[in-house]
């Protein structure tokens, strides 16, 4: 008879399970490989920026000590120069690289809710055991297929975000799970050392001690739900236990102000009042992931900034609602307050205590990358609760609609990814939702220069212009931004009327100021157009040479400097870098012999330019 009783099936290891759920959202998020660099930073902190390019010593130094456009990430700076090292400057392998740390995160977070939801769950419930691990699993993908993480993991500049992520996420789980050892170091020497990580790659999981109170509270309930006994004897070692975190985030903090002040991107608050932002950011990105349509990459602030003009009341009516609610419910119900806590404590470095960044950025999804995991974690929770009833006609329903809700996460991911693919496609988002955005007209207008689209460059540098906000944060800001439009639509100008003068050579020019940069694969493409226009320009031919011989194609490079001096055999350029491709192929005397030819030539030059 034992033979014939079914033997029970052993759960889904986690491990196996989260290396699942990775492999679904890296394969959501699959089509940003195709994306490109966009000129919302990108250009500034890749394309035109050779110091990052590299593991060497000088380039790890600049990284321990930049700020450029303001934070202090010297960890992510790292994981871009291995970037660089594998793939140049294609962006294929940075977008690759974000995904897989993006999918990382995934399955590391449905570990954190996989012992979180644990300890939620009451003990004397007797549903299947399949179900807590069910639920993780769905909070790991609504957090990570939303379509709110796209802007993170989608804009290789937001790399900071996924990278941060990742070690908080370490640092939780860590955390998590020395709780259960008696010595100190040990539980807590990895995931200080996690939180230490990221904070050197993005200053914002700055509020990671206030979420772990906000735990030891509930579900751990290491601290008592009473405030009369907050402080009693049994209590203390759990508060002191956090000095270590709050004084790493302190220090954060202060350099991550620095920063910001350096570029000027800190706002007074006689210009910039905390109070109404600190409203508007709890209500709006709360509404964004209930309900995230019309996602675009900038939103401006709604002008005049006053807590008493719409949509600011609104937002702080609702939030204190909200505030109240939650204190109302502690003691029924105890998460309730804690997810609205853990929420506003990972959102309070950008929720507008301090303005920094943009002048007229009100919020943005990347914001929301680690400050929505609690709702993701209730979510979760909800499903839980479903699975635990009795009724099977319940568990299918909350199965059904937790596969269709992921569905349609997933579909509008999708959509999302594909605004990032460009510039163009990244600033027409904008404008479609906000037609009158002066940035979006700007950054478009760059887009269009850059693609030689002329007139309908001019026409959005225009716009620009015109829809710059009379009513502005910071007067040296907004004249600072009229001086850059002016200065992109004379540019704009001026590169039209030198394209039509001669396309050759003015492609050949943007080619050599690419190549300064180290952007050679630009380079090239932008010399071919040069041939292309005129194929017997010496100039072009030589500058080819040169880009192919700092890439190592030395048989190319010969090929294209002996054809500039065929056509042009009285200039030195082509014979001294001739020298240099055949000493690079080991055959001196030939390499001698046009060292010798360039020499003759420059004298001549010198010669003749003497009076």
């Amino acid at each position: 008879m034992e033979a014939m009783i079914p033997k029970r099936r052993a759960p889904v290891p986690p491990a196996l399970l989260a290396a699942l759920l990775a492999a679904v959202v890296a394969a959501v998020f699959s089509p940003a490989l195709d994306n490109g660099f966009v000129n919302w930073d990108d250009d500034a902190n890749f394309l035109a920026n050779p110091d990052f390019r590299g593991l060497g010593w000088s380039r790890l130094k600049w990284m321990f000590t930049t700020f450029l456009l303001g934070p202090y990430q010297p960890v992510s700076w790292l994981s871009l120069g291995a970037d660089y090292v594998l793939w140049g400057l294609d962006p294929f392998g940075y977008h690759l690289t974000s995904i897989i740390l993006h999918a990382a995160n995934s399955g590391i977070f449905f570990v954190v809710a996989l012992a979180l939801l644990r300890e939620i769950a009451p003990p004397q419930d007797s549903g299947p055991s399949w179900r807590i691990p069910l639920a993780a699993a769905f909070a790991a993908l609504v957090f990570a297929v939303h379509p709110l993480r796209v802007e993170s993991v989608a804009w290789v500049t937001e790399r900071r975000d996924v990278l941060s992520g990742l070690f908080c996420l370490l640092s939780l789980n860590c955390y998590l799970r020395g709780l259960g050892r008696t010595s100190w170091l040990r539980r807590h020497a990895w995931a200080l050392a996690f939180f230490a990580a990221a904070l050197l790659s993005k200053a914002i999981v700055m509020g990671l001690p206030l979420v772990l109170l906000a735990l030891d509270f509930y579900p751990l309930r290491r601290l008592p739900l009473e405030p009369a006994r907050w402080w009693q004897a049994p209590a203390r070692p759990v508060w002191l236990e956090k000095i270590p975190y709050l004084a790493l985030a302190a220090g954060a903090a202060g350099i991550a102000l620095l920063g910001q002040q350096r570029i000027g991107a800190v706002a007074s608050w006689e210009s910039w009042g905390p109070m109404p932002r600190l409203c508007y950011s709890l209500v709006f990105y709360l509404g964004k992931t209930l309900w995230p349509v019309r996602l675009i990459p900038f939103y401006e602030a709604p002008l005049p900034l006053s807590l008493w003009s719409w949509p600011y009341w609104g937002c702080a009516a609702l939030a204190a609602a909200l505030t109240i609610g939650s204190v109302w419910a502690w003691r029924r119900w105890p998460a309730v307050l804690v997810l609205w806590l853990t929420y506003g404590a990972a959102l309070a470095p950008v929720a507008g205590l301090i303005k920094i960044g943009h002048p007229y950025l009100a919020a943005a999804d990347r914001y929301t990358y680690l400050s929505c995991l609690g709702w993701a974690l209730g979510a979760g929770w909800v499903l839980e609760r479903l699975l635990n009833r009795d009724r099977l006609l319940v568990r299918a329903a909350g199965l059904a609609a937790a596969a269709a809700l992921l569905a349609a996460l997933g579909a509008l991911t999708v959509r999302q990814i594909r605004i990032w693919k460009d510039s163009s496609s990244l600033w027409r988002a904008v404008l479609a939702v906000n037609p009158d955005s002066a940035v979006a007209h700007g950054g478009l207008g760059e887009a269009l220069v850059s693609e030689e689209r002329w007139e309908e460059a001019v026409l959005h540098l225009r716009s620009q212009l015109a829809g710059l906000p009379a009513e502005t944060i910071d007067s040296q800001s907004l004249a600072a931004v009229r001086a850059k439009t002016l200065q992109n639509l004379a540019a704009a100008r001026s590169r039209r009327e030198r394209i039509k003068a001669s396309p050759a050579r003015y492609y050949n020019d943007i080619a050599v100021e690419l190549a300064s940069q180290g952007r050679l694969t630009e380079a090239e493409l932008g010399l071919a157009k040069s041939l292309q226009a005129e194929p017997s320009l010496a100039l072009t031919h030589t500058n080819l040479g040169l880009c192919l011989l700092r890439e190592g194609r030395f048989a190319e490079a010969e090929r294209h400097l002996r054809r500039s001096i065929r056509l042009d055999p009285r200039g030195p350029d082509a014979f001294s870098a001739l020298a240099a491709v055949l000493a690079a192929q080991r055959r001196f005397e030939e390499a001698a012999s046009a060292r010798r030819q360039a020499l003759a030539r420059q004298s001549r030059d010198a010669r003749q330019s003497s009076p």
